[in-house]
Order: C-alpha cells, then sequence, then structure tokens
C-alpha cells in the first residue's frame, strides 16, 4: 500500500471498522395522496420527518421502498439515510443561501431541508436565520385522507360580531406607537422589565387582575414574559393561548434603538387588543384563554419556550395557541389584502377555522403558509405537542430589523383587520366542540350503503352528532343525527362519490368543525390495488392492499406464462389475507400475475393490472444489464456495437434500463451472474433503488460486476470528495469497498493491473475528450476492504504532485471472489478503453472468474500452437507490425530490448483469449541498430531480432 494511500485512508480507519452493522434508510418525498394509499402497516413503518403543502419528507426502510416502487406512487428518492447526520428545517426571512449552512436536500418554497448543518456559520446576532432539527411526527396528527369544512351558524356569528365590533383601528395605533416609544425592546436593554411592566399595566385596566410577569433567566439576564388569564364560565382543564413576543432587534444597535413597530409591537398588540375586546364584550367563554408576550423571541424563542415547557410541567391542556408575528405591512387596502395562516402537523382543522374567520368576518382574503416553521413562537409550543397556528403578513416587511421597523411604514386598518379574523378563530374555537376523532367510512357491498364509524365525544356537554352528505366536498343536500358512534347511509346509488362528514353538537348548540370523507358505493368489489412481487428461491410472493368493503370475502389469484395466453386461477379457495406465495413456478422464465376480489355474494372485480415477476432460480449463465442513459440514438448504436463486438464470443441476455423504463429483482432473478454497465456520469437512479435487490441476489450466491463511473454515488449518493463505509453499507457489505477519494481535478487515462491476471486497460483517444488532453475526469479511486482485492491502479499522464495527477498508483477496481458471492467494481467506463483491452478484459471476467465458457458462432480458427512471427517491414524506420499466435486462454507478454539486454518497451502485458493477434510497433525515440522482440505466454517463449534504420 502507498504512502499517498495509507495518509488518506488514516483519518477514516475507525469509522469503517467498529461501526455496527445497521438497516438501511432512505430518505424520501412522497405525495400525500401516495401516502395515504398505502395499506395501513406500510404507513405505520414510514417515519413522518416533515409536512408540507402537499407533500411529506420521510425515512423508510430500503425493503419497504420497493413496494411503493413501481406503483406509480408519487415519491422521490432524496438520499440514504445517515444515521450519524442531523437533519434541519431551515428558514431564512432574507434572501440567504441555505447551502452555505449546509447541504440542501430538499427546497420548499419558502423553506429548506438541510443534511448536517453548519452552526458556526451563524451569528447569533443573525436572527432571520432559524434552523430545527427535524423529529419524527406522530402519524396520529396527519390527517391529509380527510378534508374539514364548517357550516354556517347565525348564533356564531352574532357572537363573534360582537366580539370583534370592539377592536377598532385608534386602539391598535395607539398601542403600536406606544411600544414604539420605547425606542427600543431589544432583550439586553435596560428598560426590558419597563416594556413588560406597561403591557402587565394594560391588561390590569381592561379587568384582568390576574395580570403578573413570568420571569426567567437568558444569558446571564432576567427576563419577562408578560401573562394574564380570561377564566372559563365553569373551572376546566381546557386553555387556548394567545401569543406574540413583545422584544425588537436591529443590525445596527438595538441597545439604544430598535423600533419594531412591525416585528413585533404588531403581534404584541394582537395579544393585547385581543384580550381588551373580549373583556369589553364581556365573552363569556367555555374554556380559559390565556393571553401571553414573549421575552427574548429574537435570539431563540426563549420566552415562549419558557412558557409552553412549565404549561407541560403544570398540566394544561392547550386546546391551540395562537401566535402573531409581523402582521402589519402591507401596500394594499384591506379588501386587495392578503393574511398568512402558517399552520403546524395536527393543527389543520384549525386552521381551516383561521381561514373561515378571515373569509366571513373580514374583508381580507387568507393564504395558507408554509407548515412546521420554526421562526416563531408558535413552535414552542408544537414541539411539545400542542396545536399552534399563526397569522403573519403575506407581503415581507423590506424594513424588517432595521431603524426604518416603525409605524408610519404600515397599514394600520390592516393590521386590525388581521387582529379581528384572530380574535374570530378564537371565539369560534372556545364555543365549538372539538372535531370528531377516527372517522372511518366503509363500503357495505351492496351498491347503496356506506357505513361511518368514529370515536365516543366524552365532553360533559355532548348532545349528538350531525352527519351530512353531499356529492360535492363541502355541499350537503343531506342530513341526519344520531348519538351513536355508528352509522349507515342508505338509499345511495351506485358508482356515485359521495361526500360524507360528521359533526358533533354541544348543548349549547355549537356544530365542531365537519370532519369529511369521501367514497363510491359498490355490488361489486374494487379491484385490488398495489399488486407487487418479491421473487424468492424457486417462487414468488405476491402481495396487494387489502380491500376495505365491508363484505369482502377474499381474493383470486390467476397466473399465465403468456400475458397474451389465458391464465389459470392459482387458488383452490379464497385467499383471505392480502398476500400469496407462489412455489409452483417450476421454470426459469417469466410469470404473469393478476387478482381480483371477492365479495360474500360471489361477486368478484375486475381484474388486477397484469404484473410480470421471477422467481430466483439462477440458471440462466449471464445478463448484461444497461444502465448508461443514450446521449443520442447515433451514440447508443456505437455504444452497442462496441459491447455486441467484444462479447460476441459468449451468449448472453440483455437488459437496457431505460427502454424499459425501469428494473427490478424479477429481472435479474434468473441469471447466476450479472453485470451491469452505468457509464455515465450522472443517472445512477436504478442502481440505487435496486441495491437492495442486488444484494439479495448476492445472498442467494451471485455474482455482481460493476462497470461504470462513480460506483459510491451510484449504490450510496455519496457525492463527498472522499469517506469511508461502516458495515450495513451496500458498497461495504458486498463490494467490498470500504473507503473512496475522488480527488476532484484528477485525470485518467487508463487502468494498470496491479500485481494481477487482469489485462492492461489503456484509454482510447479516439473516443476520450481532447479539451481534457484525452483524459477522463470523475473517476474515483476504491480501495478494499480486508476481505477482497485491489485489481487495478489509476494511470494518468500527469505527475503524481499535481492536482490532475494525485490519484496515480490509488486502486480503481475492487475484486471480491467469496465462498458466498462473487463481486468485481470498477470505477470507470469500459466503453472508453480500447476496444481489444475491452474486450479482453470481459474476456478474462467471464471466462477465469465467472467460470463460462465462450460461445463462437463465427468460424474462427483458433492457433493448434503458440508462434513468434518475423515483424513487417524489417529493417524498418520508424513503425513496424509483429505478429504473434497464442493456442490458450493465458497472460502474454511482448517486450522490446536493445542490443545489451535492458529493457526498452512493453507492447503487451495482459491476459488474453487464444486467438491471432498483431501489434505495431513505434520506434521513434530510439537510434538505429539492431533490437530484439520477446513473447512470454505460459510455457512458451520466443525471440526474434529486428533492425531499426533511420
Amino acid at each position: 500500500m502507498s504512502v499517498k494511500r495509507l495518509l488518506l485512508l488514516f483519518t477514516f480507519l475507525s469509522v469503517s471498522t467498529i461501526l455496527p452493522q445497521v438497516e438501511s434508510y432512505k430518505l424520501i418525498t412522497i405525495q400525500k395522496e401516495s401516502f395515504a394509499n398505502l395499506e395501513k402497516n406500510i404507513q405505520d413503518e414510514i417515519e413522518i420527518l416533515h409536512e408540507y403543502y402537499n407533500g411529506l419528507f420521510a425515512k423508510i426502510n430500503s425493503d419497504l421502498l420497493k413496494q411503493i416502487d413501481y406503483e406509480g406512487m408519487d415519491y422521490k428518492l432524496i438520499d440514504s439515510y445517515d444515521p450519524i447526520s442531523k437533519y434541519y428545517l431551515f428558514e431564512s426571512k432574507k434572501n440567504i443561501n441555505p447551502a452555505e449552512f449546509g447541504e440542501v436536500l430538499v427546497q420548499l418554497d419558502k423553506q429548506t431541508i438541510l443534511k448536517n448543518l453548519d452552526r458556526s456559520k451563524i451569528n447569533p446576532d443573525q436572527t432571520e436565520i432559524t434552523a430545527a432539527e427535524l423529529q419524527k411526527i406522530s402519524k396520529t396528527k396527519l390527517s391529509f385522507d380527510q378534508s374539514y369544512n364548517i357550516s354556517s351558524s347565525t348564533k356564531i356569528d352574532s357572537m363573534v360580531n360582537a366580539v370583534i365590533s370592539q377592536i377598532n383601528v385608534d386602539s391598535v395605533t395607539s398601542f403600536i406607537q406606544s411600544l414604539q416609544d420605547f425606542q427600543t425592546r431589544y432583550l439586553f436593554a435596560p428598560n426590558r422589565r419597563d416594556v413588560a411592566e406597561w403591557i402587565k399595566n394594560k391588561f390590569i385596566s381592561f379587568g384582568y387582575e390576574n395580570a403578573r410577569l413570568d420571569s426567567f433567566v437568558y444569558n446571564g439576564y432576567w427576563q419577562y414574559n408578560t401573562v394574564t388569564q380570561l377564566d372559563a364560565a365553569e373551572k376546566v382543564n381546557d386553555y387556548i393561548v394567545i401569543g406574540g413576543h413583545h422584544d425588537s432587534i436591529t443590525g445596527s444597535d438595538p441597545m439604544s434603538f430598535a423600533p419594531g413597530a412591525d416585528d413585533n409591537a404588531s403581534g404584541t398588540v394582537a395579544v393585547i387588543e385581543t384580550a381588551r375586546a373580549l373583556k369589553a364584550a364581556n365573552f363569556n367563554s367555555p374554556k380559559n384563554i390565556v393571553f401571553v408576550t414573549f421575552a427574548a423571541e429574537e435570539r431563540g424563542l426563549w420566552g415562549s419556550k419558557d412558557y409552553a415547557q412549565k404549561a407541560v410541567q403544570q398540566g394544561m391542556n392547550i386546546s391551540l395557541m395562537i401566535n402573531h408575528d409581523m402582521i402589519s405591512y402591507s401596500r394594499n387596502s384591506v379588501e386587495t389584502s392578503v393574511v398568512d395562516i402558517n399552520r403546524y402537523t395536527g393543527s389543520d382543522e384549525f386552521a381551516e377555522i383561521a381561514a373561515y374567520a378571515v373569509e366571513n368576518y373580514t374583508d381580507l382574503r387568507s393564504n395558507y403558509g408554509g407548515y412546521n416553521s420554526a421562526g416563531s413562537d408558535s413552535h414552542s409550543f408544537w414541539d411539545l405537542g400542542f396545536p399552534a397556528i399563526y397569522f403573519e403578513e403575506n407581503v415581507f416587511s423590506p424594513y424588517y430589523h432595521s431603524n426604518s421597523d416603525v409605524i408610519t411604514n404600515y397599514n394600520m386598518p390592516y393590521c386590525s383587520a388581521v387582529i379581528q379574523a384572530s380574535c374570530a378563530t378564537t371565539v369560534m374555537t372556545a364555543v365549538t366542540p372539538s372535531k370528531v376523532q377516527d372517522f372511518e367510512i366503509f363500503d357495505i357491498g351492496d351498491g347503496a350503503s356506506l357505513q361511518l364509524s368514529w370515536a365516543p365525544d366524552e365532553a360533559s356537554n355532548f348532545s349528538y352528532f350531525k352527519i351530512f352528505v353531499g356529492n360535492e366536498s363541502g355541499f350537503y343536500s343531506r342530513e341526519e343525527t344520531t348519538t351513536n358512534n355508528e352509522f349507515v347511509i342508505d338509499g345511495l346509488t351506485e358508482g356515485i362519490t359521495y361526500f360524507v362528514a360528521v359533526a358533533s353538537v354541544n348543548t349549547d348548540g355549537f356544530e365542531s368543525i365537519l370532519v369529511e370523507k369521501s367514497l363510491t358505493p359498490y355490488s361489486r368489489p374494487l379491484v385490488p390495488a398495489d399488486l407487487s412481487d418479491e421473487p424468492v428461491m424457486f417462487g414468488v410472493e405476491l402481495s396487494w392492499t387489502h380491500n376495505l368493503e365491508l363484505d369482502l370475502a377474499g381474493y383470486n389469484i390467476y397466473r399465465s406464462e403468456n400475458p397474451s395466453e389465458s391464465f389459470v386461477k392459482l387458488n383452490n379457495q379464497l385467499i383471505i389475507e392480502n398476500h400469496y406465495q407462489d412455489f409452483t413456478t417450476n421454470k426459469n422464465q417469466y410469470y404473469y400475475y393478476k387478482i381480483s376480489a371477492v365479495d360474500e355474494d360471489e361477486n368478484e372485480s375486475n381484474f388486477s393490472p397484469v404484473l410480470r415477476s421471477h422467481p430466483v432460480t439462477l440458471l440462466s449463465d449471464l445478463i448484461i444489464v444497461d444502465e448508461t442513459s443514450d446521449e443520442s440514438e447515433e451514440h447508443d448504436a456505437e455504444y452497442d456495437a462496441f459491447y455486441n463486438n467484444i462479447l460476441k464470443n459468449y451468449e448472453y441476455s440483455s437488459f437496457d434500463v431505460f427502454k424499459e423504463e425501469g428494473i427490478k429483482l424479477a429481472d435479474i432473478a434468473g441469471y447466476k451472474n450479472v453485470i451491469w454497465l452505468s457509464e455515465d456520469e450522472s443517472n445512477f437512479t436504478a442502481a440505487f433503488t435496486l441495491k437492495d435487490d442486488i444484494a439479495k441476489l448476492l445472498n442467494f450466491g451471485g455474482t455482481f460486476v460493476y462497470i461504470g463511473y462513480l460506483p459510491t454515488r451510484a449504490f450510496e449518493n455519496d457525492l463527498q470528495e472522499e469517506a469511508a463505509f461502516a458495515i450495513g453499507t451496500f458498497v461495504r457489505d458486498y463490494l467490498k469497498i470500504d473507503y473512496k477519494y475522488k480527488g476532484f481535478g484528477s485525470r485518467f487515462n487508463g487502468a494498470e493491473d496491479e500485481n494481477t491476471n487482469y489485462p492492461v486497460l489503456k484509454i482510447d483517444s479516439l473516443k476520450a475528450p481532447a479539451n481534457t488532453n484525452y483524459h477522463l475526469r470523475n473517476i474515483e479511486s476504491i480501495s478494499a476492504s480486508n476481505e477482497a482485492s485491489e485489481i487495478y491502479i489509476y494511470k494518468s499522464e500527469y505527475d503524481p504532485s499535481s492536482p490532475q495527477g494525485k490519484l496515480v498508483g490509488m486502486p480503481v477496481a475492487v475484486e471480491y471472489i467469496g465462498d458466498d458471492f462473487k463481486t468485481i467494481t470498477t470505477s470507470f467506463p469500459l466503453y472508453m478503453m480500447k476496444e481489444n483491452d475491452a474486450k479482453s478484459f470481459l474476456a478474462y471476467i467471464i471466462e477465469e472468474k465467472l467460470g463460462l465458457t465462450t460461445d463462437v458462432t463465427e468460424d474462427l480458427q483458433v492457433p493448434e500452437k503458440f508462434s513468434l512471427n518475423q515483424n513487417y517491414p524489417n529493417p524498418f524506420n520508424p513503425s513496424t507490425v509483429i505478429s504473434y499466435q497464442i493456442s490458450v486462454n493465458s497472460k502474454v507478454s511482448l517486450k522490446i530490448y536493445d542490443i545489451l539486454g535492458r529493457e526498452v518497451a512493453v507492447l503487451v502485458n495482459e491476459y488474453q483469449p487464444a486467438g491471432n493477434y498483431e501489434v505495431e510497433f513505434n520506434a521513434k525515440g530510439l537510434s538505429s541498430g539492431v533490437y530484439y522482440y520477446r513473447i512470454e505466454s505460459g510455457n512458451f517463449n520466443d525471440t526474434k531480432k529486428m533492425i531499426l534504420i533511420k
């Protein structure tokens, strides 16, 4: 091992040797609709890390990924999950590039998911940046398989209008001006307690005798939240928290001047004015309403974190936290202005109430903002399990964190309307029952009925449930009532989709938000969905998503050996489960499957789409899988001709991933040996998604040969310049690669065998790009684990001390020949090598490593004996041709010596199949005289003389 390689490996040895074997996981984004269509047992195995408008960012076991692959599921593979790494939701209120702080995995509208945040690059005063580590989200909070609607109520309208009519522009303007007049409300400013006392005194002036300061220490300084409460009519452990932070900051001298009119006097005044309005209207609330203004938000949400943690410790049941942060900037009239409602997972019904309040009680328009923002105080509550939403201006203020954040730059009617909407949301949430839980809808199977069920309502003031039925979401033509938590809707029309909503009604006559789902009644079962296959040794395992019809009796399985011929039913009795094992696959071929569902009246559904599969047999010798994307028809033809020519002596099958639009285990399950060609530099999707299936084939005793660019990126999506691979990764466990070094800027022009019998591979200058001096880029060095061997080293015409030559002598191919399986991996494309070299390379692998024999279909004359012929012409200047014959496959050496016996050139030094050969010798750099050329092949050797005359 070279000193260079020892130095590069040193840092990584501990990682590659001590990490335990772990399960393989992937990170994906998946559409919410697709996730909802997955079977529950699969949903349960997927770990949700973030929710966004129409999708989810999730972690999934590699073995499960294929069950949602190839089924039309709308998902995107993002990365391999790294248990050592951390993942963050990154947000910035200024135009800051998130890539400066970590590896960008997913770019959303105003949010970015980063891998391994570099916090050293975030200045504590850089408050416009927030980054929260992603945590597992409970699926009980997800509600995308149902929607919410609100039934209008004149009683609620009257109650809401009585309260929000108390909110007026003059009051809002006065309060914001008073907060701005403090000059600064910075968390380290000496007046920070004075600010909190002023807010507390405002609460007291409204009649809140329980107003108080709630203090905590941050960074050695006492900080002061202000808290007051409108007590419920009866003593209950049910709270709504109305909040917004009162501290301010600028990027210049916040100790002296940080007016913070919009950020966040506007949000503070939302709390103050709502408290005033509810008191003035003598609102009699069924729930406790807590008003809190938070200190120290600008440096990390410290005030809201402190209060939320205390709420948990005190056992407070917080139904909803409503936050306000920057709600006064709009250049438009109220009628043409928009307010954002930012949501948190598990709070969608409250966002729906807020949107309803905006549209029905103000002249504003509403817009749903992002999910789970860590940039404001609502996150502190959601992070501890409390539902939360927050109001924010739709157009971001250009005066953010500046000395120009003053009231004259803001729209007070707009701010007042936002406060009215928030106050209306508070009233509606306070008086209406909680939504029904665990709502499910089922097809009874008679074509005319649907069965509903939901959890009982345990509230003391529960009265009954109301059911709504219609043919369009949110529009209902039929109402039913019940006190039970089950109901059958009958008299429906088969084949028509019905939208069904359920609400809980309390003794005051207030309805909860409507929870809506839809379903279509049928007399025949639906077609079973998501049929998938898992090839096993001499068998195929099928699985699908369970049908939900209440009268479902089971499933039938049908199979054919040809999709255009008739199918035969495999089961004598109905299959009750949603999986089936077929071990009657006694041929080494594809089989075609389709399934149907059957109900108790023996009605059979239509057939599922036909699925092609193949048992694992390893009975066929060789398949060549081409994952190389086609640059053009001309290039594709040249590429195919290259491999057709060098493989013409062998019998094999071929599979083009792009022409077949994908590949799965069934496509390679019949083969003992797989040679995988991936000879473009960018598209590795098939290799990455199939690697776990390749591992299964190897576990059955197969052989896998990878030829192409960047194997560590192909199978691990590794984009680093250097990396070590731990046990548990595919490249370490199966390709036996424990380390890679890319060496950005390096240039490759061939591969030399590292004391093996592999042939030397030289680059084909007719294919190599001239702009890199006929060298290739993006050839990484791959080092073998102690179980494997390194079979080729990096060649370059550049000096090893130069950036282009720094990989010279480092390994670029790894071979593992084990009793369990075999793998050979190169990190360079064979197509770019000289054709004869490539032919010798594949011949050596196929015959010597895979143990296969040639299947020559043309009349080739294999020499009967070894021979070395006289060069021609002779004498020569400066070139001559030397021909020779070898009668058996063997390692061949052909070298040139001067008259003193010194070696002056090596013409051949590689393994070659039996055949006739000729090689050109150019003596341009030699002087006139007598020279000798000598061949060695097995036990044969011969020497002849030639004369160079210049």
